[in-house]
């Protein structure tokens, strides 16, 4: 991250660059950001420019610390408590997830082309996704005690459970115009969080309708299962 500015001015010149640089982003994707097209859509000079951020890595680099720092919030479980409400949190989640990646289509397509043709920023997704991946894993051993699903490691059905969120939202907006219809965020956060619920609670039943519930609450876990089910 770049070292923010002590003034008051300099800070209001350092977010305008920022949010010219994802106008920008989002209008011509990673490859073809140029640090030019960045200083003209803030109407800077580009050495003025040049002051608040030497290149173009420095520049996204710092774009995609807001867009991750974004992302986390929008993620959030809103306060629900995951050990006692398990579907509701996972739902709560996964709809925020859906409505910024919606919201912020371009901006999350010029970061998969980042990731696809740089290896520094893939290295960048890699880690944060595997810690992502961990932390969930925890979560769930933690407050259900589930550490594995089927025979399978907690942290490798979390990276598959988290790989196809990631995969629909990519999907559904970044790649919206082929599709024939459109998925709102409400009826895929539900499809999803039925699909990440089930692979976890073995036993329950999701009606996917905007009334619908789970029956019984709570499932069952796969670790509870017993060996003979497995």
């Amino acid at each position: 991250m770049t070292e923010v500015p002590t003034t008051s001015k300099g800070r209001r010149t350092r977010t305008l660059i920022l949010s010219a640089a994802r106008d920008v982003l989002a209008e011509r994707g990673y490859v073809a950001l140029r640090m030019t097209d960045v200083a003209a859509r803030a109407d800077l000079s580009l050495g003025g420019l040049y002051r608040y951020f030497p290149n173009k890595d420095a520049l996204f680099g710092e774009l995609v610390e807001e867009l991750s720092t974004e992302i986390g919030a929008a993620a959030s479980a809103h306060g629900t408590d995951f050990s006692k409400d398990p579907y509701t949190a996972m739902y709560l989640s996964t709809r925020g997830f859906l409505e910024y990646y919606r919201d912020h289509r371009d901006l999350m397509d010029a970061w998969f082309e980042a990731v696809t043709t740089d290896e520094r920023y893939r290295q960048q997704w890699w880690a944060t996704r595997q810690a992502t991946a961990r932390t969930l894993a925890g979560l769930v051993e933690q407050c259900h005690g589930i550490n594995e699903v089927d025979g399978v490691s907690g942290e490798l059905v979390t990276e598959a459970v988290i790989s196809l969120v990631e995969q629909s939202a990519y999907v559904w907006y970044a790649k919206e115009s082929m599709r024939s219809e459109t998925v709102c965020p409400e009826e895929g956060a539900r499809l999803l969080a039925r699909i990440l619920y089930l692979t976890y609670f073995s036993d329950a039943t999701i009606d996917l309708r905007a009334d619908g519930g789970i029956n019984p609450p709570g499932g069952v876990p796969w670790a509870a299962r017993g060996a003979s089910r497995r």
